[in-house]
């Protein structure tokens, strides 16, 4: 098959690329996403394994949309650590694992960096009488500018 208007990449147009887990391809007006899989199991890689991931100080905060009950809410969440592929945050909104949601990443060190992601897992814990959520989430859209924003950001991190 040929597609009239090109294929993209992670938004590149391509003639030939070697796919990474979590590419974005786009052939006309349709969107993929390429999942690696692991062997036996079948499950998802979620990036943690693969990439690693820099602790964060001072604070950084992921303010989050949410679509529930035929309504919008904003809630946000503390980044906990984070890669170039996810997120860990901590929030007292509990989110389903699946779900997707449009966020926003913002701290004094780069400017705010829109984000769409998909809960890949949660946990709760208990602290002074109050619930909190550990939540991982997995990056499935970032522009290229907010991608490099975020990887020059992580390389001073971690170096």
């Amino acid at each position: 098959m040929i597609s009239k208007s090109g294929v993209y990449v992670n938004w590149e147009k391509v003639l030939r690329h070697k796919l990474e887990h979590r590419d974005k391809i786009r052939l006309g007006n349709q969107s993929l996403i390429f999942e690696l899989l692991k062997d036996k199991d079948e499950e998802i890689f979620d990036g943690v394994e693969r990439r690693k991931t820099a602790r964060i100080t001072p604070a950084m905060t992921l303010k989050f949309l949410v679509y529930s009950k035929d309504k919008l809410e904003e809630f946000s969440g503390i980044v906990k650590d984070i890669s170039i592929d996810g997120i860990r945050i901590e929030t007292e909104r509990e989110l389903s694992k699946g779900s997707i949601i449009d966020a926003g990443i913002s701290c004094d060190k780069f400017p705010l960096l829109e984000v769409i992601a998909q809960v890949i897992w949660t946990q709760s814990k208990q602290s002074d009488s109050k619930v909190f959520y550990q939540v991982g989430l997995q990056f499935i859209e970032m522009d290229n500018n907010s991608r490099n924003i975020l990887r020059d950001y992580l390389v001073k991190c971690v170096s």
